[in-house]
Order: structure tokens, then sequence, then C-alpha cells
């Protein structure tokens, strides 16, 4: 609390200006905010408290990225990209559109795996989406996404202690109406995107049919093949809203997502000058954008789901029922040796089903008390299969022998949680609110880890399966457990109104993720499992508005108690040659920080958008198991991976009237100081980024009646070379996710 403390007294200034931070782009959907005048920056509805309302009357940190935004700036074309966009905030996706590591205020998980829960929860339109994966798909035909940082646990309280993001679709509406747009840019990109809205029943019937296929060539080239590969990512959603009676509505939504890419590679590895692999070829230097695989690469996304939603109007009282399905299947082939030479190579595929129900009942938000009081249960089914295999060819390395190995696993996740939070105004200025939830939640999974030494390959084309090889396979790993927590999580937060246009308020609540496994031992001791986390946070922030409007200045601090952390480290293991990848508890931990946000109309058709974040993270106590770092190891005293101490974001819009239509110009600068990908190597050069600043620009002209716009832009001018995630390779030598380079490309956009 000391820290505490320290970190409110040194942003005093900060908090003079305002409260806590919600994002940008909120200002430009008309589907988002109320439409404002042109002399006002107008009002924001979210649904952050499972109620519409107005941002800025939220006592809590939302950051809204509105879906014209992405439309305009063609940021959605994968989840991730809406952090560009928010301070404190981070989505490296290493597989181009698959698998995001969500970060928020320094909390997240690099460890995408089907079994590794994140402690960001996802949710589209209502429901909970666990798998990571589910979660890198492109953000098409939306009305807006919500982020709120720091612990979820009782309105969104699905393992969500780290904040929750919550994508809500655009809605079908009583008129026929629609959109297509068409682009192109560099990297051979092709982008078609579109949503047909249409009246089956006057006031009665509506639906709604948005689709989106993107096609580009990859951004770095395989030397050995001669190619860069091709990424497609294809998606369709249908909705169906209906009044069944003047108390009734319900909205049926479906939707299927097929992505794929060849050639791909997540990492790239470069080496110190003169540094060489096993068979004495050099390694490239940075920052050269090709590689040499041999060995197929390629991956496939399948996903599909649906979402059920019943609104039941009881005398003021709102009863909701929201049915959710999903399912998705994830395959990959890959060059494990990362070279030119036939050493090894890699296979993986994953399955999963999840459904969901939740049952809620809404007193009228304008009673003196007020409440929301529900039951959510979520079940997950998974299967997971990798295989690794050195084939029987002349590349080997002398003295070794072909070898094949498998881990197969299936597990359960299951989960029923009963929540309720009220609001009491004692007076017109004062509120306090406080919610609560329970979770009971089980957990599953069985592993079975085989091998061959000196395999007999039969069919190399299909290695990885059983099958392929001849001789017999050794379970040399087998482990089966089945365990069970049950916790309470809560919040609570006072309001103060000091005028109509200053609002403040302190929330404190507690957050919790439930515990896992080690899905991919390499021996049977590293079998085993590890326990849930728990955040309890200290925000205090101010909202407020000035000058007719025209000045919305936002501002907040916090604190967060962080006890056994949830962390994953990938480091190079000397005693197994080779990097890997364990899931351990850390003792405890603190973050501390600060984050403001200014929307200002300084002139006449000018929005100018400013808003930052400082960060402070450190483990205080984090003694590695000797799995997880070097036996023994204390990094406490090291900061949080991925976690830049600075961060900001400048944003504008400028508006010319011309006599026949008018043009828009746009932009953002997305800037964060140095950070480092591990923990246990924090100090290592290799581990550590320099702190960069990407620069994105784009011109639309708008024709008359706005149903035609031509739009151009540049993402990353400077064409700024920056990388999203490290992967040790040897002692020396580490892999590299490079980031996109500079893009350009135009649209036409057709409205009606």
């Amino acid at each position: 609390m000391q820290q505490f403390q320290r970190t409110c007294i040194n942003t005093a200034v900060l908090i003079a200006l305002a409260g806590s931070v919600y994002s940008w782009p909120t200002l430009a959907s008309a589907q988002t905010a109320t439409k404002p005048k042109d002399s006002t920056l107008g009002v924001v509805t979210v649904t952050a408290q499972k109620r519409s309302e107005s941002v800025q009357e939220v006592p809590l940190t939302v950051n809204v990225v509105d879906g014209k935004t992405l439309e305009d700036s063609g940021a959605g074309l994968t989840a991730g990209e809406i952090t560009r966009f928010i301070p404190n905030a981070s989505a490296a996706t290493l597989d181009n559109h698959g698998f995001p590591r969500w970060f928020l205020r320094g909390i997240g998980t690099g460890q995408p795996t089907l079994d590794n829960v994140s402690p960001i929860g996802y949710y589209v339109d209502e429901v909970y989406l666990g798998p990571i994966f589910l979660s890198g798909g492109p953000l098409y035909d939306i009305e807006r996404v919500e982020v709120l940082p720091g612990p979820q646990g009782t309105l969104w309280g699905k393992n969500s202690p780290g904040g929750a993001i919550h994508v809500v679709s655009r809605k079908p509406t009583f008129d026929n109406s629609g959109y297509v747009k068409a682009g192109a840019g560099n990297f051979n990109k092709r982008l078609l995107q579109g949503a047909l809205n249409g009246v089956l029943v006057e006031d009665k019937l509506a639906t709604r049919l948005s689709f989106t296929s993107e096609n580009r060539d990859q951004y770095a080239k395989n030397q050995t093949k001669g190619k860069r590969g091709e990424l497609e990512d294809q998606g369709v959603r249908w909705q169906l809203f209906g009044t069944l009676s003047d108390s009734l509505d319900a909205h049926l939504s479906v939707h299927h997502r097929e992505y794929t890419q060849d050639e791909n590679t997540s990492y790239i590895t470069f080496g110190p000058p003169g540094s060489q692999d096993a068979r004495g070829n050099p390694y490239p230097q940075f920052p050269k954008r090709n590689y040499s695989f041999n060995a197929p690469t390629e991956s496939k996304h399948i996903q599909s789901g649906g979402v059920l939603t019943f609104n039941w109007d009881l005398d003021g009282y709102t009863l909701t029922s929201i049915s959710g399905y999903e399912k998705g299947r994830s395959t990959s082939e890959s060059d494990g040796d990362n070279s030119p030479q036939e050493v090894s190579r890699s296979y993986g595929r994953q399955e999963v089903d999840l459904f969901s129900q939740e049952l809620r009942l809404a007193s009228p938000r304008s009673d003196r008390l007020n409440w929301i009081t529900g039951v959510h249960y979520y079940y997950q089914d998974m299967e997971n299969f990798s295989a690794g295999g050195s084939l029987n060819v002349p590349d080997l390395y002398p003295g070794t022998v072909p070898n094949y190995n498998n881990n197969e696993w299936t597990g359960e996740n299951e989960s029923l949680g009963v929540f309720a939070s009220a609001t009491y105004n004692f007076t017109d200025d004062f509120n306090l609110t406080a919610g609560v939830r329970w979770t009971d939640e089980r957990k599953e999974i069985q592993i079975r880890r085989q091998r061959a030494n000196n395999a007999n390959y039969t069919d190399t084309n299909h290695w990885w399966k059983r099958g392929s090889v001849s001789n017999p396979l050794n379970t040399y790993v087998s482990y089966d457990d089945d365990r069970r927590w049950r916790e309470v999580t809560w919040d609570v937060t006072p309001e103060y109104r000091i005028n109509d246009n200053l609002r403040t308020y302190l929330r404190v609540a507690k957050g919790f993720r439930g515990g896992g496994y080690i899905s991919a031992p390499t021996s049977q001791a590293a079998t085993g499992n590890f326990d849930p986390e728990f955040i309890t946070s200290y925000e205090l922030g101010l909202k407020s508005e000035w000058f007719d409007g025209r000045l919305i200045a936002n501002a907040s601090v916090f604190y967060y108690d962080y006890d056994d952390i949830q962390i994953n480290i990938y480091r190079w293991d000397p005693a197994l040659n080779t990097g890997t990848s364990r899931m351990q508890n850390a003792a405890s931990a603190s973050v501390q920080g600060a984050e403001f946000e200014i929307q200002a109309l300084p002139i006449e058709n000018l929005r100018v958008r400013l808003s930052g974040g400082f960060l402070d993270t450190e483990y205080k106590d984090y003694r590695a198991d000797g799995a997880g770092g070097a036996p023994g190891a204390d990094y406490s005293g090291t900061s949080f991976a991925r976690s830049p101490r600075l961060s900001g974001v400048l944003g504008f819009d400028y508006s010319v009237p011309l006599p026949y239509g008018k043009v828009v110009l746009g932009g953002d600068i997305n800037s964060r100081s140095r950070f480092h990908f591990s923990a246990p190597e924090s100090k290592n050069p290799a581990q550590q980024h320099p702190g960069y600043t990407l620069t994105n620009l784009r011109a639309t002209y708008v024709f008359p009646g706005d149903n035609v716009e031509v739009s151009a832009y540049v993402d990353n001018v400077t064409d700024k070379d920056y990388w999203q995630a490290t992967s040790p390779v040897g002692p020396d030598i580490v892999g590299y996710a490079l980031g996109a380079p500079r893009t350009f490309g135009t649209s036409v956009q057709v409205n009606w």
C-alpha cells in the first residue's frame, strides 16, 4: 500500500487533468455513440457493467475502440491490433492472425497453448472463448470492442483476473442497408469486406449477413524454396433478430472462419557476427526478412460457433439468457530445426468444443438500490496431439539416428459461477457498488508421451502419424489428474459526483485464475500441476468533461497485489540441448502505474486524442524450481516480461470540406519504452527490446452523401524493425518474431 500511496502522490498532477482511461477511437462511430453536434465529442455507450450506459458514467477503466475506426484504419484484420490504440496493452501474434499473447497492465501469458487459460478473458457478444487460438480472428462489421483492464471477478468473472476484452458485433436493424469494401496493397494484398442488412417482417424480424476475406503474401521469404508463401483469412457471420412480443426479443448469431497460411515461420533465427549452426552454416544478421526452411511449414485454423440471446422485460426487470457454442480446430506443420537441412520436423493438432450458458436478472437502473444477479456455466472439451521427428535421410548429423516422439493428451474444463452486483445511491452525488462471485471450477487431463529411437519411417509424407513408424513405440510419460478449486471474488466501488462534469471513484477488486497442468512434459519427472493465482487491485480514477463537451480528460492510478503468479518461462536448457517451456507459480509480485487520456476538439473539424501509461512491475518473491529457470535461481526484484515502463498513443482526424465532398486526414502514433521478453534473462541483451515508435497515416475522400469513400493508408511509415517475441535456439542464439514491415494500400467502400 505504501507503493500505491507514493504512486498517488506522484500522479497528483495527472489526476488533476482527469480519470479512468478509455481509448480515443470511441468518437468516430455513429453506432457506438449518440451522434454529436459538430462542436461536441458525443456520448459513447458501453455495456461494461452488463447495462447500456455512457462510458463516462461507468466507475472503472473502460477502453473502447469502435468499429468505424477499425474499418477506416484497416486495423481489425486480427483482433490483437486493437492494442495499437491503447496504452499499457499489447497482443503479439507470432502466427500472423493466430494465437495472440494478450497483455494488459503487465498481466498476460506468453504461452498460448490449448490448455493454458489467459488471465485476460476474451468475450464475443458476451460469450467467453477460453482457448487463446479462438481470439485471433478478424474483427469485421463490429460495433465496438470494450477493453477492461484490472480484475473482473464479478460480472466478467470467468478466469479474468488481469482484465476482459469484449467484442460487440453490429446487430440487425429494421432498415435495408449495407456496405461493401474492396482493397489492395503491397505484398499482393487483396481485401473484401461488407455487410447486408434487411427487414424480413416490418418492426418484427431483421437479418444481417457480414463477411470478410483477406489474401496476401507472407512478410518473410523462404530462400530455400524461393517463395514467400500466402495467407488467407475468410469469415462469415449471419444474424437474425426478432421482437417476439412487446416484452420479449431474441437474437441468433452464427459464424464460420477458415484461416490458412503456408511457408510461414513464427521465428527467424539471428546470431552474433561470426556465429554458426551445428553444420557450420552462418546465422543471418538482424534484421533480414528471410529464412531457410526445407520442410513443409503451413497451418490451418477452422472455427465455427453461435450464440442465442433472449431478453425479457418483466415490468422493468430484465431477464437475459445467453447460450453459446464454439468449435475450433488448428493444425500446423513446421521445420523443427529451422534450417535448410533435413534434421527434424514438428507437427501439431488441437481441437476444442465449448458450451456456455448464462442467466441473469437485472432490476431497473433508476432504482435507488439497483442490482444484477445471475449464474454462468462453462464446459470445454479438448484434444491435443503433437509430434517431432528426425527422418531417415542423408542430412542427419553424424552420429545421430532417426527418431520419433509424440505427445497426446485430452482434457476437460468445467466451471459454475454464481454472481451478484448491486449499487445503492445514498444521495444524488454519492453511490456505492459492490459485487461478489462464487466459482466452482474443475479440470482434468490425461497425457501419454511415446517415442521410438532408430525409427523406421514407412510414410515420410505423413510422418507424424503413428502408423508411419513400423517399429514399436515406448511410452515414457504417463499422467492422469483431476483437480477442483472453489473461490470467492469480489469488488467494491464508492463513487462521488463532484459536479455534473466531474466524477471520482475508488475501486477495490479481487480476481482469480484456476490452476492447471504441465501438458508438454519432457519426462515423467517433469509432469505436474500449478496452483491458482490471485490479484487484488486498488484503482483511483477521475472522469471529466470540459468546455461544453469539447474536451474530455480522464486519468487513473492503480496498484495490484499479485499472489501465486502463473508464469511460463521459455529458456535454453543446456542439459537437454533445446529450448524448454514450463508453467510454474511465482510467489508474489506487485504492479503499480497510471494512465491518462485526453480527447479534444481544439478547432472546427479537428479531433485530437492523446493517451499514455506508466507501468512499474516487480516480482517480490520468485525462485525458480529448476524447470522454469536455472536450478535454485532467485529472480526476485526483476520486472515482468512485455511490460514497457512508458507507453503512449497520439491520434488525430482532420476533415477538410470541399465544394464536392470532403477529405479526411488521419493517423496514429504508438510509442513504448524498452522492455524484455524473459524475467530470468531480463539482463540478456538478446532478450531485450529497445524503445520504438510506430506511425500510421491515412487519407480518405468522401463523396457527397457519404455513400462512397476512397482511402489510402501507410502503416509503419518509417519501416521500423521491431519484434514481438523471442525464442532461445542456443546458449547465445535467439529466434525473433518480427513485426509487420511498412505496408500500404488503397480501398473503396460503397454504403447504402
